[in-house]
């Protein structure tokens, strides 16, 4: 979505945009209500001369419509983006940032995204917060900043999110106001993505960055044998869960066993287990996830 920033010249193209127009229109008014046939000053004048003032008059208030008019078109034409939010006022509501409809800005297939948002961090970051970047890039959008018929790529549960590194113009709107970064372009996202890194870490992705943290390093997975028991699996300190698709038994370094099942689990501290199959089972296969 595009963002505009707010019109150049601040107060002073206001009041030019605001005060000029009226002001004439004011002093026109005050001069035609002075010299109208209805006022007393009128009776003393000739009725030619009364005629030609009145006519003169109305020649400032008519001048007056003509540069409100002028001004108003010109200043709407250099501004015209930016005007609707420079005048939200609070009467409305909260100003919001004026945003267009995605479309088409610079379109990149997604192995050029890829290629370009690599080159990007690593040129950016530090090696570890770069990968870390690339690793939210790859979770939110799979390096996706374009759909196939070029529409800019917006998230599913919020369509707020926006392009390769799913910027949420909604909740970031005041920043990207700013910062005049239109984030449908690539170059764009990525720079709004490192400057909201630099004013807030890695908040702006932060059930991202949970996730990814809590993702499974490692995922092993063990073939129970129909007689005796399995390979050993040892922890080495790591935070591991197991899961069995049919019933088991867990033996650990104690010598003792645990029965396990899809839906009961044991929680052993153990320095390794081992499983087996109980008598007449099937042969179980358990999955085991380390992080």
């Amino acid at each position: 979505m595009n963002y505009y920033q707010t019109p150049s010249g601040g107060l002073i193209s206001k009041v030019i945009l605001v005060v000029l127009p009226v002001a004439s229109f004011a002093l026109a008014y005050v001069m035609y209500r002075r010299n109208h046939p209805t006022s007393p000053r009128f009776k003393y004048r000739s009725s030619r001369s009364s005629k030609d003032f009145a006519a003169a008059v109305m020649m400032p208030f008519g001048l007056a419509i003509g540069v409100g008019i002028l001004w108003g078109v010109v200043y709407f034409l250099a501004w015209g983006p930016g005007i609707l939010h420079y005048f939200s006022f609070p009467i409305w509501g909260k100003a919001e940032a004026r945003m267009s409809t995605p479309t088409n800005s610079g379109f990149v297939d997604k192995n050029e995204v890829h290629r370009r948002t690599g080159e990007f961090w690593y040129s950016n970051l530090p090696p570890t917060e770069a990968k870390e970047m690339l690793d939210i890039a790859t979770e939110e959008s799979h390096f996706q900043q374009f759909n196939t018929d070029g529409s800019v790529f917006t998230g599913v549960d919020d369509p707020a999110d926006t392009g390769v590194m799913q910027i949420n113009v909604r909740e970031n709107q005041k920043d990207l106001i700013a910062w005049g970064l239109n984030v449908n372009t690539l170059e764009g996202n990525l720079e709004a993505a490192k400057r909201l890194r630099q004013k807030y870490g890695t908040k702006p992705w932060q059930r991202t960055v949970d996730k990814i943290k809590n993702r499974p390093s490692q995922i092993i997975t063990i073939k129970v044998p129909k007689e005796g028991r399995s390979e050993r699996f040892t922890p080495d300190g790591r935070f591991c869960q197991g899961q069995t698709d049919l019933p088991v038994t867990v033996w650990d370094d104690k010598g003792r066993s645990h029965p396990m099942t899809p839906t009961s689990v044991p929680t052993v501290p153990s320095l390794w287990y081992e499983y087996s199959t109980p008598s007449g089972g099937s042969l179980p296969t358990i999955t085991i996830s380390c992080r």
